[in-house]
């Protein structure tokens, strides 16, 4: 909500077990592009896409749990 409307930045749900660490991918892809100075909307839509690619591309751990992968990929 900026004052006047509300935004939703909404995807289909991944159905993957790589999801370790997205939330911090998240925020931190967040920061990274206000960082680049877009603005906040373009900010958290760019940084969604991310970890959305983030999720599918995860890799799978001995103990059976499985973590985001960027692939080395910048936000």
């Amino acid at each position: 909500f900026n004052g006047n409307e509300t935004i939703s930045f909404r995807r289909e749900k991944l159905d993957e077990q790589t999801v370790n660490g997205a939330g911090c991918t998240f925020a931190s892809a967040i920061a990274a592009n206000l960082v680049l100075d877009y603005p906040l909307t373009d900010a958290v839509a760019r940084s969604k896409a991310f970890v959305y690619d983030c999720i599918l591309n995860g890799v799978m751990m001995k103990d059976q749990t499985g973590s985001v992968w960027s692939k080395g990929k910048g936000v």
